[in-house]
């Protein structure tokens, strides 16, 4: 029976974090490449489960944008996302101000290497 309580107890936790919702931002890095500019997105505040990870969000961007993901650099803050962390950790550890929404900024960049699947 014990074993049964942890194991709701689990299954709880895991709906929790799938029902937790972020609202963000996503825009233009202000020192974008001026040959290579990306431009603004129609609709730029998205709604996203926490757990979506950032090689996930590049993904999408890149798609809206017309450009590869693996030249697409994310950050918050001018700190470069890695492709393993989740927006709710991005909101968690750099964006510290609950009173307005995360900000995520994009940037082609060809001299990185991303590791992107």
């Amino acid at each position: 029976q014990q074993q049964q309580q942890q194991q709701q107890q689990q299954q709880q936790q895991q709906q929790q974090q799938r029902d937790n919702k972020v609202n963000f931002k996503v825009e233009p890095h202000e020192s974008q490449d001026r040959d290579r500019p990306l431009a603004a997105l129609p609709k730029p505040y998205l709604k996203t489960a926490g757990t979506l990870k950032v090689v996930e969000l590049r993904r999408y961007l890149a798609k809206k944008l017309n450009t590869t993901s693996a030249t697409l650099e994310l950050q918050c803050k001018d700190h470069r996302l890695p492709n393993e962390h989740s927006i709710d950790f991005i909101k968690r550890t750099l964006w510290f101000n609950d009173a307005t929404d995360l900000v995520v900024t994009y940037r082609a960049n060809d001299d990185i290497d991303l590791d992107v699947v």
